[in-house]
């Protein structure tokens, strides 16, 4: 039976072979599509293609309110938590790593000089979240 497929395709002029394989299954669609992932997701991106220096401190804000009327003061039914703007600042950083520092970890537990600091002012909270991220564990694979 093999010899019988293989011998068919021998006697298939060039045109009719690029029609079979266009009508194929979609195997080779599959795999070519999972090529096409693996070379984006593989490409180095230049850590500081969006303006942050990866490789030193990177810092990112997050606020809250407890003023009447505000959308903190509404969710929260006049009770804001306590370290809502020190969460928000945590995760901004977060996001800003994950998002501009292709290499580096975006978890907070391993930056290096990590440091919030919070500053109240007239019913709101201002945290900057400032930190340097740590290298992921496989990224000299990425180079």
């Amino acid at each position: 039976m093999f010899a019988r497929l293989h011998t068919s395709h021998r006697n298939t002029s060039p045109a009719q072979a690029g029609n079979q394989l266009q009508g194929d299954p979609p195997m080779l669609r599959y795999l070519a599509a999972a090529a096409a992932i693996y070379a984006l997701a593989t490409s180095a991106v230049p850590s500081n293609a969006a303006g942050v220096d990866c490789t030193s401190m990177v810092s990112a804000n997050g606020v809250s309110s407890q003023v009447e009327g505000s959308a903190d003061f509404e969710r929260y039914a006049g009770k804001v938590p306590q370290g809502l703007a020190k969460r928000r600042a945590i995760d901004a950083w977060q996001m800003t790593v994950a998002t501009r520092c292709a290499g580096y970890s975006s978890k907070w537990w391993r930056a290096r000089a990590a440091n919030v600091e919070c500053e109240e002012t007239a019913g709101h909270t201002n945290c900057t979240a400032t930190a340097k991220p740590a290298r992921k564990l496989m990224s000299f694979l990425q180079r």
